[in-house]
């Protein structure tokens, strides 16, 4: 028997109860395609083998990437917990890049828009300084980006970072800026 895949037999395929005639359609659908081409039970066109070769390489070339992409999350280091002004906020470090996230924003910074997962920083660490950008947020503007720079302190366990963030008008426009002090604490893991 000569059963040809096509795109009507697939959508026969899909959740469908089959009539009578279809019970060969049925049966092609539950049987792994692989195993029905290596033992000759069905045979395809040259353009369904075509598509069934795209696929494959489409395949075989992705999963290493995912692979790859899974061990390098696997052994990621676990995010640190850090206080900022009252907030708690977790350290993504992934090679030289780090990133600042609101995990528990105090009442204040909530009603200026941050919320859980907001950015705080965003950066690279070279040396023993940070560098990148910062926010601040403001109710009518959303968050509001500027430079920072400043080093790791008392071993580890303190971050100052140092920048002229921007005064921001209702209209949206900066009126001038200010010295901002980011101060970053360590908390250990049962504060947090």
């Amino acid at each position: 028997m000569q059963l040809q895949f096509s795109a009507r037999a697939a959508r026969k395929c899909q959740g469908q109860a089959p009539t009578p005639s279809q019970h060969h359609i049925v049966a092609k659908c539950e049987a792994p395609i692989t195993t029905a081409i290596r033992i000759g039970k069905y045979h395809m066109t040259p353009a369904g083998f075509a598509v069934a070769v795209i696929a494959f390489l489409a395949l075989s070339r992705w999963r290493p990437k995912c692979a790859a992409r899974a061990r390098k999350r696997r052994h990621r280091p676990e995010p640190t917990l850090w206080d900022h002004n009252g907030s708690v906020k977790y350290l993504v470090a992934n090679g030289s890049s780090r990133e600042f996230y609101y995990q528990k924003p105090r009442p204040g910074i909530l009603e200026v828009g941050a919320h859980p997962g907001s950015f705080l920083f965003q950066g690279q660490i070279n040396k023993r300084q940070y560098s990148g950008t910062a926010y601040i947020f403001n109710p009518h503007c959303g968050p509001i980006p500027f430079e920072v720079k400043g080093p790791i302190l008392d071993d580890d366990e303190r971050i100052v970072l140092t920048g002229h963030a921007p005064l921001v008008g209702r209209n949206y426009r900066p009126y001038g800026s200010y010295t901002s002090n980011l101060e970053f604490r360590r908390l250990n893991t049962n504060d947090g």
